[in-house]
């Protein structure tokens, strides 16, 4: 018998709007808490690579209020709360995605269980961190455990043991980094991708070659 709450327009949303959060900040002890504030600032970046851009308020967001609404004060869902800095000289600085950018996620989950329109590599691996790529005599980058059948790295030289270092000419070193890099293309974009292939004796004397590929869409197999 509830009534569903209505999206606003987040690209609408000026600094110094009041803005209302409600969630449940330690789980059931403090359930259905609402705090208020106002918009500090909009298109925030607060991850490195990352594509989102942020609603930041100074309405208080604990943990249990990830996603829970951000909503103007006349009851317009405009943001999904999702984090804040935790630093001993901060305060009052929570962020929300703006839900402009959720709805065409959540739109695409409902209707077909995966977001349409992105794109994979089809490998498995661990990432080669600057802390252990010495020890290593490795790159920093993903070393590749497996390639799967239908990616667009099969056929190809790449083998496992090959590190993948760069993506269309962005150095990679995290997982973050590759799917940051995927982020901004499209099923059937050409890529050229990095790797280093370590010698067998020695790995910091392999060598790194390129190769050019069309990604293929992810239809779910890296998004659940």
């Amino acid at each position: 018998g509830l009534t569903a709450a209505e999206f606003g327009d987040s690209d609408k949303l000026k600094v110094g709007q009041d803005v209302i959060a409600i969630g449940n900040p330690e789980g059931l002890d403090f359930q259905n808490s609402l705090t208020r504030g106002c918009v500090s600032a909009v298109n925030r970046s607060i991850e490195l690579n990352s594509l989102v851009k942020y609603i930041q308020t100074d309405a208080a967001i604990n943990p249990g209020n990830s996603g829970g609404p951000l909503l103007t004060l006349d009851g317009k869902v405009i943001g999904i709360n999702t984090s804040k800095i935790v630093l001993q000289n901060f305060e009052g600085m929570g962020f929300a995605i703006p839900i402009d950018t959720a709805q065409s996620v959540i739109n695409d989950l409902i209707k077909q269980g995966y977001v349409s329109g992105r794109v994979r590599l089809g490998i498995t691996g661990q990432e080669v961190s600057s802390s252990n790529s010495a020890t290593q005599g490795l790159p920093n980058g993903i070393l590749i455990a497996g390639v799967t059948s239908d990616s667009p790295l099969s056929g190809t030289k790449v083998q496992k043991g090959d590190v993948l270092t760069a993506i269309d000419g962005t150095n990679v070193s995290t997982f973050q980094d590759v799917y940051a890099v995927l982020a901004k293309h499209s099923p059937g974009d050409k890529v050229q991708v990095k790797l280093y292939r370590p010698a067998t004796n020695n790995p910091s004397q392999g060598q790194s070659y390129t190769i050019t590929i069309s990604l293929v869409a992810d239809t779910g197999q890296t998004q659940q």
